[in-house]
């Protein structure tokens, strides 16, 4: 028997589609197995350099302290959860002047916390579940892409323009303070201060900090800003008690 009318198109259709496309994509495909397949003198001197710093960091770390590595192989117990953006300026352990081992780390795009990444949701149910910090800092910085990538709503950054879009609601919620600031510097350092007050707050929406926070007080939330122009932290302050009553028909606070 013959096959029926949509069936012979859907067929002559995907035919057409191998046959304009299928020479673009197969090179493609070939190029990346053979990238993965044979590393270059480029990729070589690469890794060497950075074994030959991992060398030099485990052997200044072992003199410092010769059970360093036999403690950290045992478990961790930091008292720290940091959430930080995935800018390479901005590491948590030397920004903060710790140890590897004192703070629990998430980094992402404009340290963000969103109701939807599973990825931060994860981070934070285990820190605060099963390694008990006592504290959790949400950290901006200055001059961050993000921030300023974010201001306009022309979608002209391709996939990031999604995550985007969660600062740019920050922008909304704060608009008339925002538009007030007609230097551009000025006004991206203001969001980039805006937008780490809501996303501590939106760490206190998140059920088991509150479960915890009404059980034993902890975690205790803090926001910071790093200038990454001058190498210091500053305190971001977080007026969970005005916003707790303020929404209280909205959100629980557990403050």
């Amino acid at each position: 028997g013959s096959l029926p009318q949509n069936s012979r198109v859907m067929m002559q259709r995907t035919s057409q589609f191998a046959v304009r496309f299928g020479s673009m994509l197969r090179p493609a495909v070939a190029v990346r197995h053979i990238s993965a397949a044979s590393g270059t003198p480029a990729d070589e001197a690469f890794l060497s350099k950075i074994k030959k710093n991992n060398e030099e960091w485990k052997k200044s770390m072992m003199k410092a302290d010769p059970d360093f590595f036999t403690n950290m192989a045992q478990s961790q117990s930091p008292s720290t959860l940091w959430i930080g953006c995935s800018d390479s300026r901005v590491t948590a352990e030397q920004v903060m002047g710790v140890k590897p081992g004192e703070v629990f780390v998430h980094r992402n795009v404009g340290n963000m916390v969103v109701n939807t990444d599973v990825n931060c949701l994860s981070a934070v149910y285990f820190s605060v579940n099963v390694l008990k910090v006592n504290h959790i800092i949400v950290c901006g910085h200055t001059n961050c892409g993000a921030m300023r990538a974010s201001q306009g709503n022309a979608l002209e950054h391709g996939l990031i323009d999604n995550w985007l879009r969660n600062i740019r609601d920050v922008s909304r919620l704060h608009h008339d303070e925002l538009s007030s600031i007609k230097q551009e510097g000025e006004r991206t350092l203001r969001l980039t201060k805006l937008n780490v007050i809501e996303q501590c707050l939106n760490l206190y929406k998140i059920d088991v900090v509150q479960k915890r926070r009404a059980i034993e007080g902890f975690p205790r939330i803090h926001g910071m800003v790093y200038d990454v122009g001058s190498g210091t932290l500053e305190n971001i302050d977080v007026d969970i008690d005005k916003y707790a009553e303020k929404y209280k028909g909205t959100y629980h606070f557990t403050v």
